[in-house]
C-alpha cells in the first residue's frame, strides 16, 4: 500500500497547493514547493502503480496454491514483469473502463455486467498461465462459459459485503463536519491515513475471491485437480507448467 499512499499523498498535495481545500485549512497560501512536491509524489506513485496493484494478486495466488512465498520474493517476481504489467494495466484497464461506461448509459447495463463478469478472471489467468493479455481474455471468456449467473451472484454478494464493511470502517469521516475549523487539516490527514489502512485490510479480498473462482472453474472444466495430483506423484509442478487442455494448443498459441 506504500505506492498507493504516495499516489494519494501527491494528489492531495497538488490540490492543496492550488488552494482547492482553502488556504485556512492547510496553513497558508499555495506555493511552488508544495506543487512540485505533490507532482513528484504523483509521478512516483504512478510509476509504482503496477507493483502496488499486482503484488497483491501474486500474493493471493501464492496463498491459494500454498506456495512458500516471501514479501521480497513476490516483489522481485512482480518487478521482473514490470513492463508487461504496464501493458496489462493499460489494456485491461481500458476494457474495464469501457464496460463501466456502458453501465452508465442505463440502456446497456446488462451488456456492461455481462462483460465485467466474462472478463473477471483475466488477471489470475494472466499470472498463472503466463500468457499474453489477449489470451488471458480468451481464457477468462471460456472459463466463465455456462457459469455466468453463478459468478455474477458470488461477485454481487461480495461487492455488497465489501461495500458495507468499507462504509462502516470509514464512517468516522463525518468528524470533519463537527471539528473546529483550525483542526480540519489535521483531521483530514488522519482520515486519509486511516482510509489507506482500511484499504490495505480490504485489498486482498477481491483478488482472493477471483483467484479461488479461477481455480474452481479450472477444476470444473479441465479437471485441474486430477492433473496436479498426477504430476505430484511423479514430480513437483506448478499449475502453469501443466499442458493446456486438449484443443487449446492451437487456439492460444
Amino acid at each position: 500500500m506504500v505506492p498507493v499512499a504516495v499516489l494519494i499523498g501527491g494528489g492531495v498535495a497538488i490540490f492543496a497547493s492550488t488552494g482547492a481545500f482553502g488556504s485556512d485549512a492547510f496553513g497558508g497560501p499555495s506555493s511552488t514547493a508544495e506543487l512540485s512536491g505533490g507532482l513528484a509524489g504523483l509521478l512516483l506513485g504512478l510509476a509504482m502503480l503496477p507493483v502496488a496493484v499486482y503484488t497483491v494478486w501474486r500474493a493471493c495466488i501464492a496463498a491459494v496454491l500454498g506456495e512458500p512465498a516471501t514479501v521480497g520474493g513476490i516483489l522481485q517476481e512482480v518487478a521482473r514483469s514490470y513492463w508487461r504489467l504496464w501493458l496489462l494495466t493499460i489494456g485491461y484497464g481500458l476494457l474495464t473502463l469501457l464496460a463501466v461506461l456502458l453501465f452508465f448509459t442505463c440502456l446497456l447495463i446488462p451488456l456492461s455486467l455481462w462483460l465485467l463478469v466474462k472478463w473477471s478472471l483475466v488477471v489470475p489467468a494472466w499470472f498463472v498461465e503466463r500468457r499474453r493479455l489477449g489470451v488471458a481474455l480468451s481464457r477468462s471468456w471460456d472459463l466463465t462459459k455456462d457459469n455466468w449467473w453463478r459468478l455474477f451472484g458470488i461477485l454481487l454478494l461480495f461487492y455488497v459485503l465489501e461495500t458495507a464493511i468499507s462504509g462502516g470502517l470509514s464512517s468516522f469521516g463525518i468528524a470533519t463536519a463537527v471539528v473546529p475549523r483550525d483542526w480540519v487539516g489535521t483531521v483530514t490527514v488522519v482520515q486519509v491515513i486511516f482510509q489507506i489502512g482500511f484499504s490495505a485490510v480490504l485489498a486482498p479480498l477481491y483478488p482472493l475471491v477471483l483467484t479461488l473462482l479461477y481455480f474452481d472453474l479450472r477444476v470444473r472444466h479441465e479437471h485441474l485437480d486430477l492433473e496436479m495430483l498426477a504430476r505430484e506423484v511423479g514430480q513437483a509442478a506448478r499449475p502453469w507448467e501443466l499442458p493446456p487442455p486438449p484443443g487449446m494448443e492451437t487456439s492460444f498459441s
